[in-house]
């Protein structure tokens, strides 16, 4: 079993804490709408700065995340989430096909 499997994140009684950390605006926008969800709550963060911050005094279910970020990496923050008590599901996503990306997310416990 993956040492980082989540329980299904559609709970009725929690709404799940979805943070999306993209520089790009189109992405705080589409986004949430692609995803969107009665019981999700979105917070969004333009770089891995703000995204830490955040992640210092609020829990999250999920995290996503461009790959690109003009202040930091994904990797950055999946060491922060995975400080958490509970930590998130980390889902990195990029505007280019990268098969080594891929790889080298699931070989470290994010989607």
């Amino acid at each position: 079993m993956n040492p980082r499997a989540r329980q299904p994140i559609d709970s009725p009684d929690t709404p799940a804490a979805i943070l999306l950390v993209s520089p790009y605006p189109d992405d705080q926008i589409m986004l949430p709408e692609i995803l969107k969800h009665r019981n999700w709550q979105w917070h969004k963060s333009q770089g891995c700065c703000e995204a830490l911050e955040f992640l210092q005094s609020h829990s999250v279910t999920v995290l996503i995340c461009e790959r690109d970020q003009p202040d930091g990496c994904w990797q950055d923050l999946l060491d922060a989430a995975a400080k958490q008590a509970s930590p998130p599901s980390l889902i990195v996503f990029s505007r280019l096909a990268d098969e080594s990306l891929w790889a080298e997310v699931l070989n470290l416990g994010g989607f």
